[in-house]
């Protein structure tokens, strides 16, 4: 038997009219078909009222949506065509996306960067022309030669880049528009929210979800400003999706794993590491012991053999005319660690006893780990050996060598420089000064180098340039001013062969230069060109910065004249001087130092 179904239960009264109601009888319509009016009042010829329907508020709240959108929709469309019917329209355009109160913010409608959404973001929501995005495609090559990690070849097309690495071209477009600062900072947090989001929320592990997140890394001061930093945190973010993508391991077991993540398919054993994956591990490996040796934090990934074999496979393949410089660059940076533990260790491990070590020695090891980084740039041809990346790692790896964390205030704090002077025989200070003399003028040698680029070409320099800026000035800064010395170091004579303010001046004429050149727009004949005070990035910030640390240390040092000649003998303390220092280290030099931290000298 089946089971009927159930009748729907009518509500009564619920269609009665009003006369119907006021005299509490059943309200019947006059026909079946027609229910516009009741038997009643047909028979007593009035008009009936029936009650209106009860009004949904989901239903007001669409309809309010509705005409939201259709507005938005409308103001959209008429600023797209704005924009292709004149070039006037491309400038309003812009004007109304520097001002979020004029204009609904066109960010907010896109939640997820792919294949299908980018071609919206660049030529829509961007306002770029195809001829300004190609063109942004040849200047990111041009900075891919200081960090040649990631390398687009001169046969990848926008269309191409836009399709197959879509965060890719969303990073290489953000780096590059240097002419408009919100485009730029909007491009970032666009950038950032889709790598964590895809990365986190969503757990995807791609190729372009890694080449994103180092473009983004690796020029991260056009999108930070100072004490805001979240390199950290980023760059933990890419060490772990190595990691989860395997390209840690061998290079076959790696490919391997890679192949399946992509192709969602069951790998042969034939399946290999490809060379843009073993580049973006490098790159990866490479801006952690940057970071690491600029900032004193530890570090994930460790220099195995798996390192240095995919650097020696790419140098061997050689598909990129960048990737003998790959192998150079890890090279380098592994020596320089190595020296670097071997200083460190003998600054802290040397005691009286010990201290007869004989000077020739010392130096025989020194000219051993200038040999050593001198033989790494040579293996190199002529016309790569003398480009400016090769030149500025190549400094900043002697500096790093020698310095030993006695000197940079990140990794001094277990070590601090009053020890030196605790029981430390004048031959034991003899030793560490002389170690001290090839840091300052490994120092030196990055200023004099980084001097020598144009100024056209800062905004081509990555950060790992600026990095290595930043730690051979907060060195010269300390040693010039005598806070980390022996009874031997001659401040006094460093200061003289190298003053810090005159290539402080320089830095900052060379920073107004580059404002001043800054590259503009090129959308149709109306050029668009920002002031230096409508900028709202860190890198446009770096002139003052640089000012105002070359005023104080004038200061100091004015100070430091003062005091040293109402002494007798030649003055070893800083005491007067000693709280100013730290207040400008730790405040001017936070832009590419977070939390950078120097321990008070007792005199």
């Amino acid at each position: 038997m089946e089971m009927s179904q159930p009748k729907p239960i009518l509500r009564r009264g619920k269609n009665a009219c009003d006369t119907c109601r006021q005299l509490k009888i059943k309200c019947q319509p006059l026909a079946a078909e027609t229910s516009s009016i009741c038997v009643k009042c047909f028979q007593a010829g009035v008009v009936c009222i029936r009650p209106g329907g009860r009004s949904s508020e989901r239903a007001a709240l669409e309809a309010a949506f509705n005409d939201s959108r259709g507005v938005f929709t409308s103001t959209a469309d008429s600023v797209a065509a704005s924009h292709l019917q004149s070039p006037l329209g491309s400038c309003r355009a812009r004007e109304a996306h520097r001002n979020p109160s004029s204009q609904p913010s066109l960010w907010s409608t896109v939640r997820t960067v792919n294949s299908e959404t980018i071609f919206d973001i660049l030529f829509q929501q961007c306002r770029l022309s195809r001829l300004t995005a190609e063109s942004r495609l040849h200047q990111f090559r041009d900075m891919a030669l200081y960090f040649p990690f990631i390398v687009l070849p001169s046969s990848y097309s926008l269309h191409c880049l836009a399709r197959e690495r879509p965060l890719l071209c969303l990073g290489v477009l953000a780096c590059t528009s240097n002419n408009d600062s919100d485009l730029q900072s909007s491009l970032g947090d666009l950038l950032r929210k889709n790598l964590i989001e895809q990365v986190l929320v969503s757990g995807q592990k791609s190729l372009d979800l890694l080449s994103g997140l180092l473009v983004y890394l690796a020029w991260y001061h056009f999108f930070s400003m100072p004490r805001r930093e979240h390199l950290g945190q980023l760059l933990s973010l890419a060490v772990s999706l190595c990691k989860d993508m395997g390209l840690t391991g061998s290079r076959k077991e790696a490919g391997v794993r890679v192949h399946r993540s992509v192709s969602g398919q069951v790998s042969s054993n034939t399946v290999t590491l490809d060379s843009e994956a073993q580049r973006l591990f490098l790159g990866t490996y490479y801006l952690e012991r940057c970071y690491h040796s600029t900032f004193g934090t530890g570090y994930s990934l460790l220099c195995t053999d798996h390192v240095m074999e995919c650097a020696n496979y790419l140098s061997l393949m050689r598909e990129l005319p960048t990737d003998l410089l790959i192998l150079c660059l890890i090279q380098q940076q592994h020596a320089a660690e190595q020296s670097h533990h071997t200083f460190s260790m003998f600054q802290q491990t040397q005691t009286k006893a010990e201290s007869r070590r004989a000077l020739a020695e010392l130096k025989r090891d020194i000219r051993c780990v200038e040999n050593t980084l001198q033989g790494i740039k040579e293996s190199l041809p002529p016309l790569l050996r003398t480009s400016s990346l090769i030149e500025l790692s190549h400094c900043e790896c002697l500096f790093y060598s020698f310095e030993g964390d006695l000197v940079n205030p990140f990794r001094n704090a277990t070590f601090s420089s009053h020890s030196l002077r605790k029981d430390s025989g004048p031959a034991l200070m003899a030793l560490k000064s002389v170690v001290t003399e090839h840091c300052f003028h490994g120092a030196k040698q990055y200023l004099d180098t980084f001097l020598t680029i144009p100024a056209s070409d800062y905004y081509l320099l990555s950060s790992c340039q600026w990095d290595g800026l930043t730690y051979a000035i907060v060195i010269m800064y300390q040693l010039s001013l005598g806070l980390v010395h022996g009874h031997d170091w001659g401040f006094y004579t460093a200061y003289a062969q190298a003053p810090l303010e005159e290539y402080l001046r320089k830095l900052c004429q060379q920073m107004a230069v580059a404002m001043a050149l800054s590259p503009q727009s090129t959308v149709g004949d109306w050029p668009v060109r920002e002031q230096p005070s409508q900028r709202k990035n860190l890198f446009s910030l770096l002139g003052s910065i640089w000012a105002d640390v070359q005023s104080s240390f004038t200061h100091q040092m004015q100070l430091h004249r003062d005091y040293s000649s109402q002494l007798p003998a030649p003055a070893v303390s800083n005491k007067p001087m000693v709280g100013s220092i730290i207040d400008t280290i730790n405040y001017q030099l936070t832009p590419f130092a977070p939390g950078i931290l120097v321990d008070e000298i007792d005199g």
